[in-house]
């Protein structure tokens, strides 16, 4: 990993750590203020429908100008949405709040395009599975606390604890500002948005094994929030719904995705030509989601703990093999449009109320479509055009 990546890697703790807190504190609190219990299940709506309608622009932002300067840009207008969202809060004023994270998670869609290509394009391609694991524990570690402290800053600190997101969007467009070099883009000249994403979804379509791309990211999508809300039921189901069982369920979680990013950087890189490999964690994954048929709220977080060490190995595999099968000039764009396939595999999971049996299909179906793709195409092998 380069000396110039590991600033970035301390402004996705920093994003990470602030928008966690506003994930599971503001829900609660805008729950309580306006007697709305719905409100809790508002944002993830609004952030699944801003993410598909964001996530190209973002990757046309990524192939068309400087990573840094977007990113730079992006980060001090969030800061100032949060300001105004913390305003419109204060005032009890619903509508506006709603419509402000709105507007957030919008061009939080395009931020998240633009850094990853930026930390990506930073990094040696035998470095790729250290730098991509490196960053899952940072996140996951950040995601930890958030998620723990986000209740208690919002009981505390009311509407004002929205200004720790804003001040850590600053933080790190600060930060940003001062990283160098700046990646050079090549000139996509004035050619129309729209061609410019039609060329990229034909040029994943004309890769020689685009089914992997397609087939990958909407079954990681479908095996991502699903299964985890799929637990989650099953756990509250068991428990009558203990809060220390749910506090548990969302530590274990945060632990697994942290050493699951160990985990990759450490093999990462062993992952080419491993069939055995990818059986192993698939067997491991369909004995995980098997006991979402138990009766016991202990095998349940077993299960769960389980699963959350395993599966982001997938979607970690998927993402850089995204960037570097993708020519120079369309890194964002191939990385746009497979994080709309994975946000399409979360809509169509979820819509489908995928049961148990389905669940072990997909973990099947994924663990061979890996196994089978990465025989010799792993880093970049072969490169694309």
């Amino acid at each position: 990993m380069s000396k110039t990546s590991k600033p970035l890697l301390v402004t996705y703790f920093i994003n990470t750590l602030g928008s966690a807190l506003t994930w599971t504190g503001l829900p609660i609190y805008l729950a309580q203020q306006s007697g709305d219990i719905k409100r809790t299940s508002e944002f993830f709506l609004i952030s699944t429908a801003a993410s598909l309608s964001m996530l190209l622009v973002g990757g046309i932002i990524s192939d068309r100008v400087s990573v840094k300067s977007a990113a730079v840009t992006l980060n001090c207008v969030s800061a100032l949405i949060m300001c105004a969202v913390t305003i419109a809060a204060k005032h009890h004023h619903w509508l506006g709040v709603s419509i402000g994270m709105f507007a957030l998670f919008m061009v939080s869609a395009i931020l998240e395009i633009v850094e990853n290509c930026w930390f990506l394009g930073l990094t040696r391609s035998d470095g790729m599975d250290s730098a991509v694991g490196s960053r899952q524990s940072w996140k996951a570690f950040a995601k930890i606390l958030g998620f723990t402290a986000g209740p208690v800053f919002f009981s505390a600190l009311g509407e004002k604890a929205l200004i720790i997101d804003a001040l850590s969007f600053g933080i790190v467009a600060l930060i940003q500002s001062r990283i160098s070099p700046v990646i050079q883009k090549p000139s996509l000249g004035n050619t129309p948005p729209i061609v410019n994403v039609l060329e990229g979804a034909l040029a994943i379509v004309r890769l020689e094994r685009s089914s992997f791309l397609i087939a990958g990211g909407l079954l990681c999508g479908m095996l991502s929030f699903p299964l985890v809300n799929a637990f989650l039921t099953k756990l509250i189901e068991l428990s009558g719904g203990s809060e220390n069982w749910v506090s548990l369920f969302w530590l274990i979680g945060g632990l697994g995705f942290t050493l699951s990013g160990a985990f990759f950087k450490k093999v990462g890189s062993q992952f080419q030509n491993q069939t055995r490999l990818f059986a192993a964690l698939g067997i491991l994954q369909v004995l995980a989601a098997s006991t979402l048929l138990a009766a016991s709220p202990v095998l349940v977080l077993l299960g769960f703990s389980l699963m959350t060490l395993v599966n982001p190995v997938f979607s970690m595999l998927l993402n850089t093999n995204v960037f570097l099968l993708a020519p120079n000039d369309m890194k964002g764009r191939f990385n746009a449009l497979s994080e709309i396939l994975f946000e399409l595999g979360v809509v169509a999971g979820l819509l489908a109320n995928v049961v148990v049996p389905l669940f072990l299909a997909a973990i099947i179906l994924r663990a061979l479509i890996f196994s089978k793709w990465t025989q010799g195409h792993y880093y970049g092998r072969p490169q694309a055009p």
